[in-house]
């Protein structure tokens, strides 16, 4: 991910920092992300203490799919980042409609089951 979506560019729209998600089934940040969007995508960035090997990301939105589940007591909203790649991240899901908030209305987002 981190070859063909690294982020060099200053980031516009909103974000939040010191959030958590989880991307695949293994990796868990807890509290070290700043994550956000605007109309052409999806951001996120580790704290500095934490950015080794974890540089910036932006992801247009046409290369992300989304999906609403639930586990246990929880909602949470799928993202599918990286077109084909389909790599998972988990997103509770107040966060996650504020994510999709600052995309206003973006026709290419894929809803998926």
């Amino acid at each position: 991910m981190a070859k063909e979506y690294r982020n060099t560019a200053k980031v516009f729209g909103e974000y939040w920092t010191r959030q958590s998600d989880q991307m695949r089934w293994l990796a868990s940040y807890g509290s070290c992300l700043t994550l956000g969007a605007d109309e052409a995508g999806f951001y996120s960035a580790t704290m500095p203490l934490f950015s080794f090997r974890h540089p910036p990301l932006f992801i247009p939105w046409d290369r992300i799919a989304i999906a609403r589940r639930s586990f246990l007591f929880f909602e949470f909203i799928e993202f599918r980042l990286g077109g084909e790649l389909r790599i998972p991240l988990w997103i509770r899901a107040k966060l996650g409609e504020k994510l999709l908030a600052a995309a206003g209305k973006r026709s290419s987002i894929e809803v998926i089951g």
